[in-house]
């Protein structure tokens, strides 16, 4: 199991969050990330600031939105690129990730991949995932869309909250395509190992 973890940012007072990830078929295998069960690390947004912040020693990686679409147009985080720097300094490994609402159709989702993946700061072969967890989606436009991000020479990742993945993906084709991210939330409290 992955475990991802939201740091509490002393500085805003934000909530402590957890993420309980679980890979179908993904991190198994080797990879051009490195990625291996068991592996942890955080989740950055803009509430973590330029730097953003480690839970734990055993911390392997970061995952930062660079911004996404929410059915009103691309928005991006200007800390994306500070964030990803700071990983690589600390001997991180430095994820992306995007924010997916309301991308539907497959020219929709071509805009905005072309647009944001060209701005993405991680390393090629890295994960570039896509953070759905409102809106209407299309199985057969995500997987479309995690094949593109493959092609670019990045790791497609689907992260999906488990009872929004059910409701509105086909779980079957997707995991076994491609890998999955799928969290579950027992509290805004840190986990440090998978409940």
């Amino acid at each position: 199991m992955l475990i991802c973890r939201i740091k509490k940012n002393e500085k805003t007072q934000k909530n402590s969050s957890s993420l309980l990830a679980v890979t179908l078929g993904f991190f198994a295998s080797s990879s051009p990330v490195f990625a291996a069960v068991g592996d942890q690390g955080v989740d950055w947004a803009v509430y973590q600031k330029n730097e953003g912040h480690f839970g734990y020693a055993h911390d392997k990686f970061s995952i930062s939105q660079i911004g996404g679409y929410n059915g009103s147009g691309i928005y991006w985080h200007s800390i994306h690129a500070s964030q990803v720097q700071s990983s690589i300094v600390q001997g991180k490994r430095a994820h992306t990730y995007i924010w997916w609402q309301n991308v539907a159709d497959y020219s929709a989702a071509k805009y905005v991949l072309d647009t944001m993946l060209d701005q993405v700061q991680t390393p090629k072969g890295y994960i570039v995932a896509l953070d759905a967890e409102s809106g209407c989606q299309n199985t057969d436009v995500t997987l479309w869309v995690l094949q593109y991000i493959k092609d670019r020479g990045y790791t497609p990742l689907l992260y999906v909250h488990k009872s929004y993945l059910v409701d509105k993906f086909d779980l079957t084709i997707i995991s076994n395509q491609f890998g999955l991210w799928m969290a579950r939330y027992p509290d805004y409290n840190v986990t440090p190992v998978p409940n």
